[in-house]
């Protein structure tokens, strides 16, 4: 069993890991929706899709889990960083019955249909998103699908952002 300062500094490097690749991926979008030359967006997606997929292997894998999960239970680190470890965990066994592939398909579907979205946002033109709205609900719909839960979607999709929050 690993002692308590091991098993922080362990946690530690992989939330610093964990921050890094979601700031690129941050970053990436916000380029996107500022400055970055529209030509560019297949490029950019492509790319953002990838640091996703590596940023989801990081948070799911078993070794992650297990280390978050010992964080979470061990009784000699501060509640505070216990309780961060819950809320990780929660997410991540969120997260972990959903295929890699998929998960990255439905970011890059995101990043891809951003300009199809704004520009129907500036064309007042909903009929130019909806078929990628409707592509983007069913990919959410299949994503919710891998938990296997018996708890209707808009409850699940509900818990996410307020925790215990039902219909």
């Amino acid at each position: 069993m690993m002692d308590t300062s091991e098993l922080l500094k362990q946690y530690n490097d992989w939330k610093f890991k964990v921050s890094a690749y979601e700031m690129a991926v941050s970053l990436i979008g916000i380029e996107e929706q500022t400055i970055a030359p529209s030509g560019g967006s297949e490029y950019r997606n492509d790319r953002m899709a990838f640091l996703q997929g590596e940023l989801f292997s990081l948070s799911t894998s078993e070794d992650a889990l297990k280390m978050v999960d010992a964080v979470k239970n061990n009784e000699a680190i501060e509640e505070v960083t216990r309780r961060e470890a819950q809320l990780f965990s929660r997410s991540m066994h969120n997260f972990c019955c959903i295929p890699k592939d998929t998960y990255v398909e439905f970011t890059k579907l995101q990043a891809d249909n951003y300009l199809r979205w704004k520009k129907a946002k500036e064309a007042g033109d909903y009929s130019l998103f909806e078929d990628s709205l409707v592509a983007i609900i069913e990919m959410e719909r299949k994503i919710y699908g891998f938990r296997g839960s018996n708890v209707p979607l808009y409850d699940q999709m509900l818990d996410e952002f307020e925790p215990g929050m039902n219909m």
